[in-house]
């Protein structure tokens, strides 16, 4: 399959969790070393922030090697991903600082029922953007019946503007080769 990937010059989005399959990320650097000419996305950070932050295993990847990005997205579990924001959002945001190259932002949204109308979809990604623009942010009314944490005034990432065009334009135009 990477062989063909490379042949076409796609890039490789995955789910993996690096956090909780601990062989997997042994794993991943083996198939990133053999297809050092395909670029693969992890999404999600790997998965690192599950039972924890543990970037540090994603940012040994990506300091090994140079043909994986990740992105900021965190799916569904917009609750959890922001009582990780909570403990420690500067960690966060220094990684991202750190690998501002290296990630790209993504809503990854998880549509279910009850939750598929356009007001909680513009919302859900409303929140994500606000998160990465803004010092403080709610997350809009749209989420009241979904989300514990909703009317909660919460803290931003508040990124300057040259590491969001990185974020949400340099970075994807270069994974997709545009």
């Amino acid at each position: 399959v990477y062989q063909k990937v490379a042949e076409y010059d796609v890039p490789v989005l995955m789910h993996c969790s690096l956090i909780n399959i601990p062989e997997l990320q042994e794993q991943m650097d083996e198939v990133l070393s053999d297809f050092p000419e395909v670029t693969f996305v992890f999404a999600h950070y790997g998965n690192t922030l599950m039972g924890g932050i543990n970037l540090d295993v994603i940012a040994e990847l990506l300091d090994k090697h140079p043909n994986l990005y990740t992105d900021m997205s965190h799916g569904g579990g917009i609750t959890t991903y922001h009582r990780y924001l909570i403990q420690d959002l500067e960690t966060i945001r220094n990684f991202i600082i750190k690998y501002q190259d290296r990630i790209l932002f993504g809503s990854d949204l998880i549509l279910s029922i009850g939750t598929n109308d356009f007001d909680w979809q513009y919302e859900r990604v409303r929140c994500e953007i606000d998160l990465c623009q803004k010092a403080e942010f709610t997350m809009g009314t749209s989420f009241s019946c979904n989300c514990p944490i909703a009317d909660e005034v919460h803290q931003g990432f508040d990124f300057d503007e040259e590491i969001l065009r990185k974020l949400y334009y340099e970075n994807p135009k270069e994974v997709l080769g545009l």
